[in-house]
């Protein structure tokens, strides 16, 4: 499911060595999945259903927790076990798929409430139709900031600590067609 180059043998093994480099440990990967890929893996999401998140405070988006693509885990698990290191295991820890339309939101409250605690690692795959020009994932620790852009079939990897913080920015009216913006966010504890 996932592109042929982040399937390679130690690939994820390959790839974290670029992480220490960024202000923020992180990798982000493009092409990762494939578009026709993306657009099925978008209808087993509108199958299966999303509920309805709104509070002020903390965001505004549909989310489902519970569907599960087994093919898409083992090969991201085990891409992640790569990018733990040598002889590392990783649990799938917790899953959220997302859908974002204009004015939707996730603010660092909500993810304080929906990550797991302690460090671990996310891998976010952007599986929208298009590229929009907003909604990036912003990250950070308190001294770095990483800003990941939304483009479809990025993977974002990043590594992060018991006091790093995620936010999510809305897609507005200004966004390239209007698309709607969709996510899955993995987070593997060690």
């Amino acid at each position: 499911m996932i592109a042929d180059y982040l399937a390679i043998e130690n690939a994820g093994l390959l790839l974290r060595e670029a992480m220490p480099s960024a202000p923020v440990p992180s990798l982000l990967l493009p092409e990762a999945i494939d578009g026709a890929v993306a657009a099925d893996l978008r209808a087993r999401l509108d199958a299966a259903g999303t509920t309805a998140f709104d509070l002020a405070d903390r965001g505004r988006y549909r989310h489902n927790d519970a569907l599960r693509i087994d093919p898409l885990w083992d090969e991201l698990t085990g891409f992640a076990a790569g990018v733990a290191g040598p002889g590392a295991t990783v649990t799938l820890a917790a899953v959220r798929w997302l859908r974002l339309g204009r004015g939707d939101y996730s603010l660092v409250k909500d993810d304080t409430r929906t990550r797991p605690a302690g460090p671990h690692l996310e891998l976010v795959l952007d599986l929208s139709p298009g590229t929009s020009g907003e909604a990036e994932l912003v990250y950070t620790d308190g001294l770095a900031t990483l800003g990941v852009p939304q483009i479809a079939g990025l993977l974002a990897v990043v590594d992060r600590t018991a006091t790093s913080t995620r936010y999510q920015r809305p897609p507005t009216v200004r966004g390239l067609g209007g698309i709607e913006i969709a996510r899955v966010i993995l987070s593997f504890v060690r």
